[in-house]
């Protein structure tokens, strides 16, 4: 490392190259000459994150909007959809039906409520949409997984 380098970390090895971090460039540097453009997220990203998904978690049976989460965050709805998909890797919806689908999934194992009944409480309007989300998310029904389920538990 030369003397203009003197603020550069080293944040990783590998056996051909090696990866510097600027501070001053925001920018990894590689032995091999490749630049790769470094972000540095926040606390204003990480705290608009945590209260995008906290709100999630509190509201996940009501009806919620992506305007309404906009608003809440005081972004666009384009933007709140870009933040979504940029830290988390998936959209407004599936990350909505993420905490959904785990939230019938602790009643399906837990109560002994019907499908319809978990369908609706967990916020979902339609059971045959319900369903579909389910099966794509966790690889059967809901009424398959709560057979498997109950096959393996054990009772006390």
């Amino acid at each position: 490392m030369t003397a203009k380098h003197s603020k550069t970390l080293k944040i990783a090895r590998s056996p051909s190259r090696y990866h510097y971090f600027s501070n001053s460039s925001l920018k990894v540097y590689s032995s091999n000459g490749y630049t790769k453009p470094f972000k540095i997220y926040n606390n204003n990203d990480t705290d608009r994150l945590d209260s995008i998904m906290l709100y999630l978690h509190e509201n996940y049976q009501k009806r919620i909007t992506l305007s309404e989460v906009a608003k809440l965050t005081n972004m666009s709805d384009a933007s709140l959809m870009r933040f979504l998909k940029k830290w988390t890797g998936k959209t407004f919806i599936d990350n909505l039906n993420e905490i959904r689908v785990a939230e019938a999934v602790c009643r399906l194992t837990d109560t002994s409520d019907s499908i319809s009944e978990i369908c609706y409480r967990c916020g979902f309007n339609n059971l045959s949409n319900f369903n579909r989300v389910f099966k794509r998310r966790r690889g059967s029904t809901p009424t398959e997984y709560r057979e498997k389920y109950s096959r393996s538990r054990f009772i006390i």
